[in-house]
């Protein structure tokens, strides 16, 4: 049984002094002060706090580096100079995505520790779970122009680890998930039945492992526009695109973008880096692609209005 609970005031002020980062002080806390496990959104966290933008390791160089990464996005230097900042002295755009692409993968270094830390603590206090490693995105280092994780649906956003740690049994699913599998994949795992999903949506991910068929993978970006949402960064109003769906199945991977009316089609297994549009080239898998896009979309809006319909009747 995982108890959640958060560290008590007494236990902050004597484990203040303490080398671990902010996630695994938690942890520490909360199972020597109180003998229960702290796990809400921890991987979520160190993740966030360490290699999300701006990959910040020290306060000073917070502006400095927010600065390139939000200003790079644009591939322009005159949204770097509405900024206020010059991109480290670096004259080159590519040459500044390299230092902060080589900086990701030395924070990801230190990530890696800091899960072994957590890995040892769960052992340490004896705790019988099941250990999950994942992402919520990737991050572009100007594969497709851009730097960051902005409103699109490449595999250098979507695609992430996942690793799931349990000691009965191993194997390697090689057919694309998705992190919707995850509350199915747990049940499978706890022995639970359909009728306790309460409306879960996804599979179990072993039921993939061994299977011949491919498993069709959707994902998108939110809803977001110009007229319904802005994000501020740095003091400046960028504006969000509206959503893009993508679908992947088997080696064919399709991106429709609802604001431009655009399409994408790429062969993943020939073109894994996602550079060349075959979308005028293979009108028999587009056409299947369009329906599976629509299909989706449409369960996705129903689904939607079925909330919002829940939340009124709440009201």
């Amino acid at each position: 049984m995982i108890n959640f609970t958060a560290p008590c005031r007494e236990c902050s002020k004597r484990q203040k002094n303490r080398s671990f980062s902010g996630f695994t002080l938690w942890i520490y806390m909360s199972l020597t002060c109180r003998g229960t496990f702290f796990l809400t959104n921890v991987l979520e966290r160190v993740y966030f706090w360490s290699m999300n933008i701006p990959m910040i390791t020290r306060k000073k160089e917070s502006k400095r580096f927010s600065a390139v990464m939000h200003g790079l996005n644009s591939a322009l230097e005159t949204c770097v100079k509405a900024f206020g900042y010059q991109p480290l002295g670096y004259e080159d755009i590519n040459h500044a995505c390299m230092m902060l692409k080589e900086w990701y993968l030395e924070i990801a270094k230190i990530v890696d520790k800091k899960i072994g830390m957590l890995m040892k603590l769960v052992e340490d206090a004896g705790v019988d779970c099941v250990k999950i490693v994942t992402a919520d995105h990737g991050q572009e280092f100007l594969e497709h122009g851009f730097l960051g994780h902005c409103m699109h649906l490449y595999n250098e956003l979507i695609k992430v680890p996942l690793a799931i740690l349990d000691e009965n049994g191993h194997g390697v699913v090689s057919k694309p998930v998705t992190t919707r599998d995850l509350p199915k994949t747990l049940m499978d795992m706890l022995n639970l039945s359909d009728k306790d999903a309460h409306g879960l949506s996804g599979r179990s991910i072993f039921e993939y492992m061994n299977a011949d068929k491919d498993r069709i993978v959707a994902s998108e970006t939110s809803e977001s526009s110009a007229t319904d949402k802005i994000v501020v960064i740095e003091k400046k109003r960028l504006l969000w695109e509206k959503r893009k769906i993508s679908i992947v199945k088997g080696t064919w991977k399709y991106i429709y973008d609802y604001s431009n009316n655009y399409e994408e089609l790429y062969n993943l297994s020939a073109d894994p880096s996602e550079k060349n549009n075959i979308v005028d080239e293979h009108k028999d898998i587009l056409k299947t692609m369009r329906e599976i896009c629509e299909y989706y979309d449409n369960r996705v809006r129903k689904s939607a209005i079925r909330y919002r319909l829940k939340d009124l009747q709440k009201m």
